[in-house]
């Protein structure tokens, strides 16, 4: 990610992280922001790279 758009991710988090009647959701989407995670499986990624060979 590009300065701006990590600055606009951590402004985000802080927004969720102060208010006052935070839902369970709104937490929940503070953490997965402030944290890396990766989701992909790379059983998914083999039949492309298959195909593009």
């Amino acid at each position: 990610m590009n300065f701006l758009s990590r600055f606009a991710m951590k402004m985000l988090v802080k927004s969720l992280t102060s208010k006052k009647d935070a839902t369970e959701k709104d937490k929940d989407m503070a953490q997965m922001i402030s944290h890396s995670y990766d989701i992909s499986d790379k059983k998914y990624i083999e039949p492309i790279l298959a195909e593009l060979k």
